[in-house]
This record gives structure tokens, sequence and C-alpha cells, in this order.
């Protein structure tokens, strides 16, 4: 048959009609069935080989944007703005929309498990990317340099390391986690921890007002590096309600210099070594009531940090768990603290007064230099000695 039935005109291919679109393979077939000449059949109906052909020709409309290899999304080729990648991808390749600087946001689909490296490199206006499920690896460099990402959001899974960063950039790399919701100027996170990781929002929100990170009620552990990142502009953390988050970890927002405020959620137990070392504009935190570690240097040069109460769960006080805090005017310790470690409060300049608790057995070498305003300390008689044994400051020590 060289001619369409349905339409009459002399363009098909094969079973299938260049003119029309009409898929006439069932027409065929029951033409044959029926020994009945081709285009002759005048009881088929083919209203639904309109309705068919309307269909593949909005699938090739879809689907032109993108070049697909074997379920893998090898480059996008579209004009960018909100971006609905196909459902049957199940991996951006690397470099995929490296440096469609007119994208804004990108719907991925549900099956979505791989997002290679630099799958999103130089994606400047991109502004807001659900990760889905079901994605198990991002690859080095995959958001690197998305300077107008205001909204980010993770649903609950696990993602593995891939091992190396590559370029000076790193992945997102998390495991056992995530959940969040964003709305807004908002970035949702969380997750679990299969290696330090650096630079995974390197650059982010630098164009715009910064970012708020929104924590999932379902995450169950912030993942070691997660924010640790060069000209990270992360304003803001809060926790949703309900909070399931028990820790934060190594390095989490180490160097989030724009950072001013975190809530932390009761939930919280333990907070990893340098987890907020270097916040520069930290100026407020609320330690939560259940937390039971933290490592060293948590909060080591939050200079804004004002005041802080250590919960009752604590028990010891890690080596410069406070060092350089130079804003820093109130401590409040309490009974159950036993270890104040080496250089916990070290050049905290601005503390006038402290007591330290009974419960306090050790203080680690020079705990308390540099708090040079520090003139009246209340000190538990058996480590008074020692207490004085590294302090030449002129102070009024009064041992109880």
């Amino acid at each position: 048959m060289n001619f369409c039935p349905k339409c009459r005109k002399k363009l098909v291919v094969q079973d299938f009609c260049v003119e029309c679109g009409a898929d006439l393979s069932e027409y065929l077939n029951q033409a044959d069935s029926a020994s009945s000449p081709s285009g002759s059949l005048s009881s088929f109906d083919f209203s639904h080989l309109a309705a068919e052909a309307e269909a593949q020709l909005a699938e090739q409309e879809r689907l032109r944007d993108f070049e697909i290899v074997g379920g893998t999304l090898v480059k996008y080729v579209g004009n960018g703005g909100h971006v609905v990648v196909p459902n049957e991808i199940m991996a951006i390749g690397s470099y995929a929309f490296d440096g469609c600087s007119a994208l804004t946001s990108v719907e991925l689909p549900l099956g979505l498990t791989t997002i290679d490296q630099d799958a999103f490199q130089d994606c400047t206006s991109l502004k807001s990317i659900t990760i889905p499920e079901n994605v198990t690896f991002i690859g080095a460099g995959a958001f690197y340099n998305c300077r107008g990402l205001e909204s980010i959001r993770f649903c609950a899974n696990a993602m593995h390391y891939m091992g190396e960063s590559g370029k000076g950039r790193a992945t997102f790399s998390f495991s056992s986690f995530l959940h969040g919701g964003s709305s807004g100027n908002q970035s949702s996170a969380g997750g679990g921890y299969s290696g330090l990781i650096n630079n995974v929002f390197c650059n982010a929100g630098t164009n715009g007002g910064g970012i708020t990170v929104t924590v999932g009620s379902n995450v169950t552990e912030l993942p070691a590096g997660m924010f640790h990142s060069k000209n990270c502009k992360v304003l803001s953390v809060v926790f949703e309600s309900g909070s399931h988050c028990s820790a934060i970890g190594e390095s989490a927002f180490e160097g989030c210099e724009a950072l001013r405020r975190i809530f932390l959620p009761s939930s919280i137990t333990s907070i990893g070594d340098n987890a907020f070392s270097c916040c520069t504009s930290l100026e407020s935190t609320v330690l939560p009531s259940g937390l039971m570690r933290m490592g060293k240097r948590a909060f080591g040069n939050c200079e804004a940090l004002t005041s802080v109460v250590i919960p009752d769960g604590v028990s010891v006080l890690a080596e410069e768990a406070f060092i350089g805090c130079t804003s820093l005017v109130s401590v409040t310790i309490p009974e159950g603290v036993s270890v104040i470690g080496e250089r916990a409060f070290q050049s905290c300049g601005s503390i006038a007064s402290l007591t330290l608790p009974q419960s306090v057995t050790e203080i680690g070498t020079w705990a308390f230099w540099g708090c040079n305003k520090m003139k009246t300390v209340r000190v538990p008689r058996r480590v008074y000695g020692h207490f004085f044994s590294y302090e030449y400051v002129e102070r009024d020590v009064i041992a109880y």
C-alpha cells in the first residue's frame, strides 16, 4: 500500500502515514484478515488513528529538547525556563545541562536514580529543584556554580558518595536520608554521611538574597560537609515541626559565613566536629535539651555568637568547642558537665564572669586563655589548683 486509506495521500512508509501520522498496522491486519484489498475496508473506524497520531506528534514534541540514549539524558538542547524531564529518564548524564543559563527550575522524574558529575554546572539562573526519592547517586560538581539557587527539596532516600569529587569540587553525598519541603527562598535537605564532602553548594545563593534551609521532618541526620562550601550563602536553618533529625554531621555548616540563625530541634543528640565552625555571622542558636555530644570546635570562631546555654545531657565540652567566640558574653554550664576540654573557651574575650558546676573534675589546658574580661570565676575546689596552673591573668577565682 502506498497511499493512506484515511487521508488518501500517497505518503505511506511501511505502515505509517507521513502526512497525517496514522499508524496503519491495525488497519492492514484487519484488511488482510478480511481478504480485502488495501484501502477498500469501508467499515474500518479511523477516528482512533487520528488520536494516536496526535499523541505521537505530541510525544515527539515533548522529547525534541532532549538527547536520550538508553534511558540517560545525554544533553538538554531546549530554551530553558521550567523544564520537565521525561518520565523514562533514569539518569542525567555528565554535563547534560552544563551552562544552561536560562534554566530556572527542573522537574525530575520519580524514577530517576542518577545525576552525574557536572550535570547542572553553571546553571546560573536555576532557582529551584527537587531531588526525587529514588536518586542514589549525585556526581561531583553536579550543581556547581548555581548562583541563583533559592530552593532545593530532597526526598527521603539514600545517596552514595562517588569517591572522587574532581576539579576541586564535590558532590551531594548522603546516606539514609532525605525529606523536605520548601517554599519561596528556601532549601530543604537532610541525610546521613558516607564521606566528608566540600563545596556541595559552592556559590549557591550568591546572586540573590541567600538560602533558607528547611530540614524535612523525617530527616534523621544532616550529612557531614553538607553546606561546607566556598561562598555558600545560607542565611538560616529551620527544622520542620516534629523533626526526627538526631545528628548534625562533621563540618556540616563549617565556613557558612552568612549563616545568622539556626533553631535545632529537641531530637538532636549529637553535633559533630566543626559542625558550625567559622560561621562568623551566627548570632544565636538554642542548643536542644536532648543534646548529649558536641564535637571539637563545634562552634569555634563563631565571632557573632553572644550567648550559649549548655544542655543538661552534655557531660564533656570538647576541646576548642567555643574557641574564638569573641562576642560570647553569657555562658551557662550545668551540673553534669565533668570535663572542660583544652582551649574550650580560648579567646572568648567578652565573658565577664563564669561559674563551673561541682560536677567538673577536669579542666583542659588553656581552656580560658585569652578571656581577659573574665574577672570573676567560681570553680569547684577539686579543680581550683588546676585552673590556676595555666592562667596568668589576674582574676578573682573563688573556690567553692
